[in-house]
Protein backbone atom coordinates (compact mmCIF):
# COMPACT_ATOMS: atom_id res chain seq x y z
CA UNK A 1 0.00 0.00 0.00
CA UNK A 2 1.82 3.17 -0.99
CA UNK A 3 2.24 5.89 1.84
CA UNK A 4 0.21 8.82 1.34
CA UNK A 5 1.87 12.15 1.08
CA UNK A 6 -0.25 13.54 4.07
CA UNK A 7 1.89 12.97 7.05
CA UNK A 8 -0.11 10.49 9.47
CA UNK A 9 0.85 11.82 13.26
CA UNK A 10 1.65 9.76 16.13
CA UNK A 11 1.74 12.72 18.20
CA UNK A 12 -0.46 15.76 17.18
CA UNK A 13 1.78 18.52 17.12
CA UNK A 14 3.17 16.64 14.08
CA UNK A 15 0.27 17.89 12.31
CA UNK A 16 1.15 21.36 12.45
CA UNK A 17 3.89 19.94 10.43
CA UNK A 18 1.80 18.05 8.17
CA UNK A 19 -0.26 21.21 7.51
CA UNK A 20 2.52 23.10 6.71
CA UNK A 21 3.72 20.66 4.22
CA UNK A 22 0.99 20.51 2.18
CA UNK A 23 0.74 24.66 2.07
CA UNK A 24 5.01 24.36 1.29
CA UNK A 25 4.72 21.72 -1.50
CA UNK A 26 1.78 19.85 -1.83
CA UNK A 27 1.12 16.07 -2.13
CA UNK A 28 3.51 14.72 -4.79
CA UNK A 29 3.81 11.61 -6.11
CA UNK A 30 6.93 9.93 -7.23
CA UNK A 31 7.67 7.78 -10.70
CA UNK A 32 7.71 4.05 -10.26
CA UNK A 33 10.43 2.05 -11.99
CA UNK A 34 9.24 -1.13 -13.90
CA UNK A 35 12.73 -2.68 -12.49
CA UNK A 36 14.71 -2.37 -9.78
CA UNK A 37 16.09 -4.76 -7.38
CA UNK A 38 13.97 -5.13 -3.85
CA UNK A 39 16.74 -4.88 -1.53
CA UNK A 40 13.70 -4.80 1.64
CA UNK A 41 15.13 -7.69 3.52
CA UNK A 42 18.30 -7.94 1.54
CA UNK A 43 20.67 -7.80 4.61
CA UNK A 44 18.11 -9.95 7.54
CA UNK A 45 20.57 -11.78 9.87
CA UNK A 46 23.33 -8.40 9.08
CA UNK A 47 24.74 -6.97 11.80
CA UNK A 48 24.31 -2.56 12.18
CA UNK A 49 27.08 -0.35 13.23
CA UNK A 50 25.28 3.40 13.88
CA UNK A 51 28.29 6.26 14.83
CA UNK A 52 26.85 9.20 15.52
CA UNK A 53 29.18 11.94 15.93
CA UNK A 54 28.17 14.92 18.57
CA UNK A 55 28.19 18.67 16.88
CA UNK A 56 29.56 17.56 13.68
CA UNK A 57 28.78 20.00 10.03
CA UNK A 58 28.51 18.54 7.33
CA UNK A 59 29.77 21.56 5.44
CA UNK A 60 32.82 21.07 7.46
CA UNK A 61 33.72 17.91 5.97
CA UNK A 62 35.62 16.93 2.52
CA UNK A 63 33.04 14.80 1.77
CA UNK A 64 30.86 17.87 1.83
CA UNK A 65 32.86 19.96 -0.37
CA UNK A 66 34.59 21.45 2.38
CA UNK A 67 38.13 22.77 0.88
CA UNK A 68 39.45 25.32 3.72
CA UNK A 69 41.66 22.13 4.92
CA UNK A 70 41.28 18.49 4.89
CA UNK A 71 39.51 17.89 8.14
CA UNK A 72 37.85 14.06 7.60
CA UNK A 73 39.99 11.75 6.00
CA UNK A 74 38.48 9.00 7.96
CA UNK A 75 34.93 9.98 7.77
CA UNK A 76 35.11 10.44 3.47
CA UNK A 77 36.34 7.00 3.17
CA UNK A 78 33.30 5.77 4.75
CA UNK A 79 30.61 8.08 3.42
CA UNK A 80 32.10 6.94 0.16
CA UNK A 81 31.52 3.87 0.60
CA UNK A 82 27.97 3.65 0.21
CA UNK A 83 25.30 6.33 0.07
CA UNK A 84 25.66 9.99 1.20
CA UNK A 85 23.08 12.16 1.45
CA UNK A 86 23.52 15.72 0.46
CA UNK A 87 20.70 17.40 2.37
CA UNK A 88 20.10 15.12 5.52
CA UNK A 89 18.14 16.99 8.29
CA UNK A 90 18.46 16.97 12.13
CA UNK A 91 14.72 17.60 13.93
CA UNK A 92 16.36 19.72 16.55
CA UNK A 93 19.95 20.84 17.12
CA UNK A 94 20.02 19.85 20.46
CA UNK A 95 21.18 16.69 21.08
CA UNK A 96 18.97 14.62 23.78
CA UNK A 97 15.83 15.43 21.14
CA UNK A 98 17.61 14.60 17.80
CA UNK A 99 19.46 11.18 19.05
CA UNK A 100 15.95 10.60 20.27
CA UNK A 101 14.40 10.85 16.70
CA UNK A 102 17.09 8.97 15.00
CA UNK A 103 16.28 5.89 17.75
CA UNK A 104 13.14 5.91 17.03
CA UNK A 105 11.69 7.51 13.74
CA UNK A 106 10.00 10.32 15.36
CA UNK A 107 9.25 13.82 15.43
CA UNK A 108 10.57 15.29 18.93
CA UNK A 109 6.85 15.88 19.51
CA UNK A 110 6.33 11.93 19.31
CA UNK A 111 8.81 10.65 21.01
CA UNK A 112 8.49 12.95 24.25
CA UNK A 113 12.37 14.02 24.50
CA UNK A 114 12.13 17.58 23.57
CA UNK A 115 14.92 18.71 25.34
CA UNK A 116 18.13 17.56 26.77
CA UNK A 117 17.31 15.85 30.38
CA UNK A 118 13.98 14.28 29.27
CA UNK A 119 14.41 10.53 29.45
CA UNK A 120 12.54 7.72 27.06
CA UNK A 121 9.47 7.30 28.00
CA UNK A 122 9.24 3.34 29.30
CA UNK A 123 6.52 2.06 26.96
CA UNK A 124 8.26 3.87 23.68
CA UNK A 125 8.82 1.70 21.05
CA UNK A 126 12.45 2.58 19.17
CA UNK A 127 15.15 0.79 16.90
CA UNK A 128 17.07 -1.07 20.10
CA UNK A 129 14.30 -2.35 21.45
CA UNK A 130 13.18 -3.85 18.18
CA UNK A 131 16.25 -5.82 17.27
CA UNK A 132 17.04 -6.62 20.96
CA UNK A 133 13.31 -8.53 20.53
CA UNK A 134 14.56 -9.85 17.37
CA UNK A 135 17.60 -11.60 19.21
CA UNK A 136 20.49 -8.97 17.97
CA UNK A 137 22.68 -8.41 20.91
CA UNK A 138 23.04 -4.79 21.43
CA UNK A 139 25.55 -2.31 22.70
CA UNK A 140 25.41 1.28 23.28
CA UNK A 141 28.82 3.57 24.04
CA UNK A 142 28.32 7.45 24.85
CA UNK A 143 29.94 10.47 25.08
CA UNK A 144 27.04 12.42 26.07
CA UNK A 145 23.47 12.17 26.29
CA UNK A 146 23.88 9.60 30.00
CA UNK A 147 21.01 9.15 31.83
CA UNK A 148 18.40 9.06 29.23
CA UNK A 149 16.57 6.00 30.49
CA UNK A 150 18.08 4.12 27.84
CA UNK A 151 16.35 0.61 26.92
CA UNK A 152 16.80 -2.30 25.02
CA UNK A 153 20.43 -2.58 25.18
CA UNK A 154 22.33 -5.59 26.83
CA UNK A 155 25.67 -3.59 27.08
CA UNK A 156 25.42 0.41 27.96
CA UNK A 157 28.60 2.55 29.08
CA UNK A 158 28.44 6.25 29.02
CA UNK A 159 32.03 8.19 29.84
CA UNK A 160 31.08 11.99 29.40
CA UNK A 161 33.04 13.84 27.50
CA UNK A 162 35.69 11.20 27.32
CA UNK A 163 35.50 10.14 23.35
CA UNK A 164 39.06 7.70 23.49
CA UNK A 165 37.62 6.16 26.67
CA UNK A 166 34.07 5.75 24.57
CA UNK A 167 35.63 4.21 21.71
CA UNK A 168 37.97 1.31 23.81
CA UNK A 169 34.71 0.16 25.54
CA UNK A 170 32.66 -0.28 22.33
CA UNK A 171 35.90 -2.11 20.85
CA UNK A 172 36.42 -4.62 23.70
CA UNK A 173 32.78 -4.62 23.80
CA UNK A 174 32.87 -6.04 20.11
CA UNK A 175 35.61 -8.13 20.07
CA UNK A 176 34.19 -9.99 22.86
CA UNK A 177 31.23 -11.34 21.09
CA UNK A 178 31.53 -14.57 19.64
CA UNK A 179 32.06 -15.39 16.20
CA UNK A 180 29.17 -16.71 14.49
CA UNK A 181 26.79 -15.82 17.03
CA UNK A 182 23.83 -13.56 16.93
CA UNK A 183 24.10 -10.40 15.07
CA UNK A 184 24.90 -7.35 17.17
CA UNK A 185 23.55 -3.92 17.14
CA UNK A 186 26.71 -1.35 17.75
CA UNK A 187 25.77 2.46 18.48
CA UNK A 188 28.69 4.71 18.91
CA UNK A 189 28.09 8.21 19.94
CA UNK A 190 30.53 10.54 20.26
CA UNK A 191 30.89 14.12 22.08
CA UNK A 192 32.83 15.16 18.82
CA UNK A 193 33.08 18.64 17.89
CA UNK A 194 31.29 19.78 20.80
CA UNK A 195 32.88 23.01 22.46
CA UNK A 196 34.45 24.42 23.81
CA UNK A 197 36.46 21.70 21.42
CA UNK A 198 38.97 19.65 23.19
CA UNK A 199 38.47 16.96 20.75
CA UNK A 200 41.10 19.14 18.95
CA UNK A 201 43.84 19.55 21.41
CA UNK A 202 46.18 22.65 20.87
CA UNK A 203 46.19 21.84 16.76
CA UNK A 204 44.68 25.05 16.00
CA UNK A 205 47.05 27.04 18.05
CA UNK A 206 49.84 24.49 17.03
CA UNK A 207 49.44 24.00 13.42
CA UNK A 208 45.90 25.31 11.74
CA UNK A 209 46.46 29.37 12.93
CA UNK A 210 49.26 29.78 14.68
CA UNK A 211 49.86 33.16 16.24
CA UNK A 212 46.40 34.33 17.16
CA UNK A 213 46.14 36.73 20.25
CA UNK A 214 42.01 37.23 20.66
CA UNK A 215 38.99 36.49 22.90
CA UNK A 216 38.54 33.11 21.18
CA UNK A 217 39.89 29.98 22.72
CA UNK A 218 39.08 26.65 23.51
CA UNK A 219 37.74 27.40 27.19
CA UNK A 220 33.96 27.49 28.00
CA UNK A 221 34.20 30.64 29.92
CA UNK A 222 36.17 32.56 27.23
CA UNK A 223 33.24 31.17 24.39
CA UNK A 224 30.45 32.31 26.56
CA UNK A 225 31.65 35.71 27.49
CA UNK A 226 31.73 36.38 24.26
CA UNK A 227 27.74 35.79 23.53
CA UNK A 228 26.77 36.92 27.18
CA UNK A 229 29.01 40.34 27.16
CA UNK A 230 28.45 40.68 23.24
CA UNK A 231 31.89 40.61 22.64
CA UNK A 232 32.24 41.47 18.37
CA UNK A 233 34.54 39.40 16.76
CA UNK A 234 36.53 40.49 13.95
CA UNK A 235 37.20 38.37 10.64
CA UNK A 236 40.27 37.33 12.20
CA UNK A 237 38.72 36.04 15.24
CA UNK A 238 35.88 33.99 13.73
CA UNK A 239 38.69 32.46 11.67
CA UNK A 240 40.40 31.18 14.86
CA UNK A 241 37.23 29.76 15.91
CA UNK A 242 36.88 27.75 12.68
CA UNK A 243 40.31 26.89 13.40
CA UNK A 244 39.38 25.20 16.75
CA UNK A 245 36.30 23.89 15.44
CA UNK A 246 38.31 22.64 12.61
CA UNK A 247 40.54 20.64 15.25
CA UNK A 248 38.06 19.42 17.16
CA UNK A 249 36.28 18.10 14.19
CA UNK A 250 40.37 16.40 13.28
CA UNK A 251 40.01 14.93 16.30
CA UNK A 252 36.92 13.25 15.98
CA UNK A 253 37.77 12.04 12.84
CA UNK A 254 40.92 10.51 14.07
CA UNK A 255 38.58 8.50 16.60
CA UNK A 256 36.05 7.74 14.24
CA UNK A 257 38.92 5.79 12.48
CA UNK A 258 40.19 3.85 15.47
CA UNK A 259 36.77 2.68 15.96
CA UNK A 260 35.94 1.19 12.32
CA UNK A 261 39.63 0.23 11.50
CA UNK A 262 39.59 -1.81 15.02
CA UNK A 263 35.98 -3.38 13.67
CA UNK A 264 37.53 -3.93 10.48
CA UNK A 265 40.82 -5.62 12.11
CA UNK A 266 38.39 -7.66 14.75
CA UNK A 267 36.25 -8.43 11.29
CA UNK A 268 33.07 -7.49 12.56
CA UNK A 269 32.43 -5.18 9.48
CA UNK A 270 31.28 -8.31 7.14
CA UNK A 271 27.83 -8.48 6.65
CA UNK A 272 27.64 -4.77 8.30
CA UNK A 273 25.44 -1.87 7.91
CA UNK A 274 27.10 1.14 8.80
CA UNK A 275 25.43 4.38 9.22
CA UNK A 276 27.54 7.57 9.85
CA UNK A 277 25.56 11.07 11.29
CA UNK A 278 25.81 14.10 13.30
CA UNK A 279 23.34 14.74 15.95
CA UNK A 280 23.97 18.56 15.21
CA UNK A 281 25.82 21.25 13.97
CA UNK A 282 27.36 24.34 15.41
CA UNK A 283 26.66 28.16 14.44
CA UNK A 284 30.15 29.59 14.73
CA UNK A 285 29.16 32.82 15.03
CA UNK A 286 26.98 33.02 11.90
CA UNK A 287 23.51 33.90 13.29
CA UNK A 288 22.88 36.98 15.71
CA UNK A 289 26.48 36.20 17.19
CA UNK A 290 26.03 32.78 18.24
CA UNK A 291 28.54 30.12 18.84
CA UNK A 292 26.56 26.83 19.51
CA UNK A 293 23.74 24.63 18.53
CA UNK A 294 21.08 24.75 20.75
CA UNK A 295 19.42 28.05 19.66
CA UNK A 296 19.69 27.56 16.36
CA UNK A 297 17.38 27.32 13.94
CA UNK A 298 19.34 27.46 10.27
CA UNK A 299 21.22 24.94 8.31
CA UNK A 300 24.56 25.59 10.10
CA UNK A 301 22.93 23.64 12.80
CA UNK A 302 20.09 20.97 11.08
CA UNK A 303 22.40 20.33 7.88
CA UNK A 304 23.83 17.03 9.21
CA UNK A 305 26.19 14.47 7.53
CA UNK A 306 24.66 10.97 6.84
CA UNK A 307 25.75 7.75 5.27
CA UNK A 308 24.71 4.28 5.19
CA UNK A 309 26.90 1.88 3.39
CA UNK A 310 26.04 -1.88 3.12
CA UNK A 311 28.43 -3.97 1.11
CA UNK A 312 27.35 -5.49 -2.13
CA UNK A 313 23.56 -3.70 -1.37
CA UNK A 314 24.80 -0.13 -1.66
CA UNK A 315 26.41 1.05 -4.57
CA UNK A 316 29.87 3.06 -3.16
CA UNK A 317 30.15 6.93 -3.75
CA UNK A 318 26.76 7.38 -4.91
CA UNK A 319 24.80 10.33 -3.99
CA UNK A 320 21.68 11.81 -2.73
CA UNK A 321 20.42 15.30 -3.29
CA UNK A 322 16.96 14.36 -2.35
CA UNK A 323 15.84 16.10 1.28
CA UNK A 324 15.62 13.35 4.07
CA UNK A 325 15.64 13.59 7.79
CA UNK A 326 17.00 11.74 10.94
CA UNK A 327 13.61 10.22 11.36
CA UNK A 328 14.27 8.38 8.33
CA UNK A 329 17.00 5.98 9.77
CA UNK A 330 15.28 3.48 12.39
CA UNK A 331 12.37 2.87 9.36
CA UNK A 332 15.90 2.35 6.72
CA UNK A 333 17.54 0.07 8.85
CA UNK A 334 14.34 -2.12 9.74
CA UNK A 335 13.63 -2.44 6.43
CA UNK A 336 16.87 -3.06 5.27
CA UNK A 337 16.90 -5.96 7.85
CA UNK A 338 13.77 -7.60 6.81
CA UNK A 339 12.07 -6.51 10.45
CA UNK A 340 8.45 -5.08 11.02
CA UNK A 341 8.72 -0.74 10.94
CA UNK A 342 8.43 0.83 14.46
CA UNK A 343 4.48 1.40 15.07
CA UNK A 344 3.48 4.96 14.10
CA UNK A 345 6.75 5.83 12.53
CA UNK A 346 7.01 9.21 11.32
CA UNK A 347 10.33 8.53 9.07
CA UNK A 348 10.14 6.76 5.69
CA UNK A 349 12.39 4.32 4.46
CA UNK A 350 15.58 5.51 2.17
CA UNK A 351 16.04 1.73 0.43
CA UNK A 352 14.73 3.14 -2.70
CA UNK A 353 17.73 5.35 -2.96
CA UNK A 354 19.54 2.41 -2.80
CA UNK A 355 17.38 0.27 -4.80
CA UNK A 356 17.31 3.14 -7.44
CA UNK A 357 20.90 5.32 -7.20
CA UNK A 358 20.02 8.82 -9.15
CA UNK A 359 16.33 8.12 -8.75
CA UNK A 360 14.05 9.60 -6.00
CA UNK A 361 12.32 12.35 -7.93
CA UNK A 362 11.46 15.54 -5.92
CA UNK A 363 11.82 14.53 -2.51
CA UNK A 364 9.68 15.32 0.71
CA UNK A 365 9.77 18.83 2.97
CA UNK A 366 11.98 18.08 6.15
CA UNK A 367 11.10 19.57 9.40
CA UNK A 368 12.52 20.53 12.74
CA UNK A 369 11.03 21.48 15.83
CA UNK A 370 12.00 23.46 19.31
CA UNK A 371 11.28 21.90 22.87
CA UNK A 372 7.45 21.98 23.25
CA UNK A 373 6.68 25.91 21.86
CA UNK A 374 5.26 26.60 17.66
CA UNK A 375 8.61 27.20 16.21
CA UNK A 376 8.84 24.92 13.03
CA UNK A 377 11.83 25.01 10.46
CA UNK A 378 10.50 23.63 6.76
CA UNK A 379 12.72 22.78 4.33
CA UNK A 380 11.40 21.75 0.39
CA UNK A 381 14.53 21.94 -1.98
CA UNK A 382 15.71 25.14 -1.85
CA UNK A 383 13.27 27.11 0.11
CA UNK A 384 13.59 27.12 3.92
CA UNK A 385 11.04 28.69 6.11
CA UNK A 386 11.25 29.77 9.64
CA UNK A 387 7.79 29.86 11.68
CA UNK A 388 7.61 31.04 15.12
CA UNK A 389 4.11 32.27 15.70
CA UNK A 390 4.27 33.04 19.00
CA UNK A 391 7.44 35.04 18.53
CA UNK A 392 9.19 32.99 21.09
CA UNK A 393 12.37 34.29 22.81
CA UNK A 394 14.47 31.20 23.57
CA UNK A 395 16.72 31.67 26.33
CA UNK A 396 19.77 28.97 25.55
CA UNK A 397 23.09 30.81 26.91
CA UNK A 398 23.78 31.20 30.48
CA UNK A 399 23.16 34.71 31.90
CA UNK A 400 22.50 36.13 28.67
CA UNK A 401 20.26 39.55 28.31
CA UNK A 402 16.64 38.74 26.75
CA UNK A 403 16.38 38.47 23.08
CA UNK A 404 20.18 37.05 22.62
CA UNK A 405 19.12 34.79 19.73
CA UNK A 406 16.29 36.86 18.39
CA UNK A 407 13.98 34.33 15.47
CA UNK A 408 11.34 36.14 13.82
CA UNK A 409 7.58 35.27 13.58
CA UNK A 410 8.39 34.27 9.57
CA UNK A 411 11.61 34.07 7.58
CA UNK A 412 12.12 32.76 4.34
CA UNK A 413 15.30 32.18 2.34
CA UNK A 414 16.25 30.68 -0.61
CA UNK A 415 18.81 28.60 -0.24
CA UNK A 416 20.27 28.07 -3.35
CA UNK A 417 21.32 31.71 -3.72
CA UNK A 418 21.67 32.58 0.16
CA UNK A 419 23.15 29.01 1.58
CA UNK A 420 24.49 30.99 5.08
CA UNK A 421 20.42 32.22 5.21
CA UNK A 422 21.77 35.96 5.30
CA UNK A 423 18.62 37.68 3.48
CA UNK A 424 15.12 36.79 4.92
CA UNK A 425 13.00 37.01 1.51
CA UNK A 426 9.45 36.77 3.67
CA UNK A 427 8.63 40.05 2.91
CA UNK A 428 9.70 40.50 -0.57
CA UNK A 429 7.96 36.88 -1.24
CA UNK A 430 4.49 37.21 0.63
CA UNK A 431 2.76 34.71 -2.08
CA UNK A 432 5.07 31.95 -0.84
CA UNK A 433 5.37 32.64 2.65
CA UNK A 434 1.47 32.75 2.24
CA UNK A 435 0.81 29.22 1.03
CA UNK A 436 3.54 28.01 3.26
CA UNK A 437 2.33 29.37 6.42
CA UNK A 438 -2.07 28.94 5.95
CA UNK A 439 -2.16 25.62 7.36
CA UNK A 440 -0.36 26.85 10.65
CA UNK A 441 -1.71 30.44 10.67
CA UNK A 442 -4.81 30.93 8.51
CA UNK A 443 -7.21 28.11 9.60
CA UNK A 444 -6.41 28.48 13.23
CA UNK A 445 -4.81 25.27 14.00
CA UNK A 446 -2.43 26.33 15.94
CA UNK A 447 -5.16 27.11 18.63
CA UNK A 448 -6.73 23.44 17.38
CA UNK A 449 -3.10 21.60 18.33
CA UNK A 450 -3.38 23.22 21.91
CA UNK A 451 -7.11 22.27 22.87
CA UNK A 452 -6.22 18.93 21.59
CA UNK A 453 -2.75 18.47 23.15
CA UNK A 454 -4.22 19.70 26.72
CA UNK A 455 -7.73 21.32 26.62
CA UNK A 456 -8.40 24.24 28.98
CA UNK A 457 -8.59 21.86 31.98
CA UNK A 458 -4.60 20.64 31.03
CA UNK A 459 -5.93 17.51 30.31
CA UNK A 460 -5.44 15.20 27.19
CA UNK A 461 -7.59 15.79 24.35
CA UNK A 462 -7.45 14.49 20.78
CA UNK A 463 -10.07 11.20 21.88
CA UNK A 464 -11.68 11.80 18.40
CA UNK A 465 -8.57 11.38 16.38
CA UNK A 466 -8.32 14.29 14.38
CA UNK A 467 -6.28 14.89 11.54
CA UNK A 468 -5.39 17.12 8.44
CA UNK A 469 -7.27 16.14 5.20
CA UNK A 470 -5.82 16.98 2.03
CA UNK A 471 -8.14 20.29 1.55
CA UNK A 472 -6.18 21.13 4.90
CA UNK A 473 -9.57 20.30 6.75
CA UNK A 474 -9.40 19.08 10.70
CA UNK A 475 -11.10 15.23 10.10
CA UNK A 476 -12.37 12.45 12.47
CA UNK A 477 -10.15 9.87 11.52
CA UNK A 478 -11.74 7.32 13.90
CA UNK A 479 -11.32 3.61 14.18
CA UNK A 480 -7.39 2.90 14.54
CA UNK A 481 -6.34 6.44 14.29
CA UNK A 482 -8.50 7.37 16.82
CA UNK A 483 -7.06 5.13 18.97
CA UNK A 484 -3.70 5.89 18.17
CA UNK A 485 -4.28 9.52 19.10
CA UNK A 486 -5.32 8.80 22.70
CA UNK A 487 -2.70 6.46 23.27
CA UNK A 488 -0.08 9.15 21.93
CA UNK A 489 -1.72 11.49 23.91
CA UNK A 490 -1.90 9.45 27.14
CA UNK A 491 1.52 8.45 26.63
CA UNK A 492 2.73 12.13 26.24
CA UNK A 493 1.05 13.01 29.81
CA UNK A 494 2.42 9.80 31.55
CA UNK A 495 5.82 10.82 30.24
CA UNK A 496 5.82 14.13 31.93
CA UNK A 497 4.88 12.53 35.22
CA UNK A 498 7.27 10.42 35.24
CA UNK A 499 9.70 13.46 34.34
CA UNK A 500 7.67 15.40 37.12
CA UNK A 501 8.75 12.42 39.51
CA UNK A 502 11.89 11.51 38.27
CA UNK A 503 13.23 15.71 38.81
CA UNK A 504 11.77 15.40 42.30
CA UNK A 505 13.99 12.20 42.93
CA UNK A 506 17.00 13.75 41.64
CA UNK A 507 16.36 16.94 43.17
CA UNK A 508 17.01 15.19 46.90
CA UNK A 509 20.45 13.05 45.14
CA UNK A 510 21.67 16.17 43.77
CA UNK A 511 24.79 16.26 45.50
CA UNK A 512 25.40 12.06 44.82
CA UNK A 513 24.54 12.52 40.96
CA UNK A 514 27.36 15.67 41.06
CA UNK A 515 30.10 13.85 42.63
CA UNK A 516 29.12 10.71 41.22
CA UNK A 517 29.44 12.36 37.50
CA UNK A 518 32.34 14.10 38.85
CA UNK A 519 34.05 11.15 39.19
CA UNK A 520 33.51 9.79 35.73
CA UNK A 521 34.69 12.49 33.97
CA UNK A 522 37.55 13.47 35.68
CA UNK A 523 40.73 12.85 33.66
CA UNK A 524 43.64 11.81 35.78
CA UNK A 525 44.42 14.37 37.70
CA UNK A 526 47.82 16.96 38.56
CA UNK A 527 47.36 19.40 40.92
CA UNK A 528 44.16 20.67 41.24
CA UNK A 529 44.75 23.94 40.70
CA UNK A 530 46.28 23.37 37.33
CA UNK A 531 43.42 21.00 36.37
CA UNK A 532 40.88 23.32 35.88
CA UNK A 533 40.96 22.59 32.15
CA UNK A 534 42.43 19.87 30.09
CA UNK A 535 46.40 20.36 29.30
CA UNK A 536 47.24 21.71 26.07
CA UNK A 537 48.25 19.21 24.34
CA UNK A 538 45.55 16.30 25.14
CA UNK A 539 43.22 15.52 23.00
CA UNK A 540 39.85 15.73 24.45
CA UNK A 541 39.01 15.17 28.00
CA UNK A 542 39.76 12.09 30.34
CA UNK A 543 43.36 11.23 29.16
CA UNK A 544 44.53 8.74 31.43
CA UNK A 545 47.93 10.53 33.71
CA UNK A 546 47.88 9.62 37.03
CA UNK A 547 45.26 9.05 39.65
CA UNK A 548 41.35 10.44 39.62
CA UNK A 549 40.97 14.09 40.13
CA UNK A 550 38.45 14.39 43.14
CA UNK A 551 38.13 18.41 42.40
CA UNK A 552 38.02 18.52 38.60
CA UNK A 553 34.33 18.07 36.72
CA UNK A 554 34.46 18.43 32.70
CA UNK A 555 31.69 20.95 31.66
CA UNK A 556 29.85 18.47 29.58
CA UNK A 557 29.10 16.29 32.86
CA UNK A 558 28.46 19.33 34.71
CA UNK A 559 26.09 20.49 32.04
CA UNK A 560 24.36 16.75 32.03
CA UNK A 561 23.91 16.94 35.78
CA UNK A 562 22.48 20.17 35.54
CA UNK A 563 20.23 19.11 32.53
CA UNK A 564 18.67 15.37 33.29
CA UNK A 565 17.83 17.30 37.68
CA UNK A 566 16.98 20.95 36.32
CA UNK A 567 15.52 21.15 33.36
CA UNK A 568 13.01 18.62 33.19
CA UNK A 569 11.38 21.34 35.79
CA UNK A 570 11.33 23.57 33.74
CA UNK A 571 9.38 22.46 30.85
CA UNK A 572 7.66 19.23 32.36
CA UNK A 573 5.63 21.84 34.14
CA UNK A 574 4.94 24.25 31.12
CA UNK A 575 1.74 25.26 32.93
CA UNK A 576 2.90 25.61 36.48
CA UNK A 577 6.14 27.69 35.05
CA UNK A 578 3.33 30.29 33.82
CA UNK A 579 1.82 30.85 37.25
CA UNK A 580 5.04 31.94 39.09
CA UNK A 581 6.47 35.75 39.84
CA UNK A 582 8.50 37.33 37.31
CA UNK A 583 11.60 36.78 39.72
CA UNK A 584 10.66 33.34 40.04
CA UNK A 585 10.73 32.76 36.10
CA UNK A 586 13.66 34.71 35.98
CA UNK A 587 15.88 32.83 38.49
CA UNK A 588 14.22 29.19 37.04
CA UNK A 589 15.52 30.08 33.33
CA UNK A 590 19.15 31.14 34.88
CA UNK A 591 18.76 27.69 36.73
CA UNK A 592 18.39 25.64 33.87
CA UNK A 593 19.96 27.84 30.98
CA UNK A 594 22.31 25.07 28.83
CA UNK A 595 24.56 24.91 26.12
CA UNK A 596 24.37 21.88 24.76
Amino acid sequence: MERPCLLLPRHLAVVCLAGIALAFAGCRGEPQSEARPRLGGAAKGWNVVLLSIDTLRADHLGAYGYKVRPTSPHLDAQLAAGLTFDAAMAQRAATWPSLASLLTGLYPSGHGVQENGYGFPDDLPTLPKALHGAGYRTGAFLSNMCKANHQGWDAFGCTPGQDGKTVRNALGWARALPAGGKPFFLWVHLFGAHNPYYNGGDLADRELDPGYQGPVAPRKRMLDAIMVDKIPLAARDVQHLNALYDAAVMGSDGLAGELLSGLSAAGRLGNTVVVVTADHGEELYQHNRYLYHSCSVYQSTLHVPLGISAPGLSPPGTRVPQTVELIDVAPTLLALLGLPALPEAHGKSLVPYLERPGGGGRGRPAFSEYGNTQVRTVLDQDWKLVFNPDHVDPICIPNAPPGHYPIGRVELYDLAHDPHETTNLATAQKARVAKAAQGAGSVGLRGEVRLLHHGTDGSPRGADGLHRGADGSLHGAGGDSAVRTVRSAVRMARSRVRVVRSTMRETRSGVRLVRSAAGEAAPRCGPPASRSEPPAGEPGPGVDSSGPCPYYMHPSARREVSSAVRAPALHAGGRGFKSLTSHQRGETRRRNQGSF
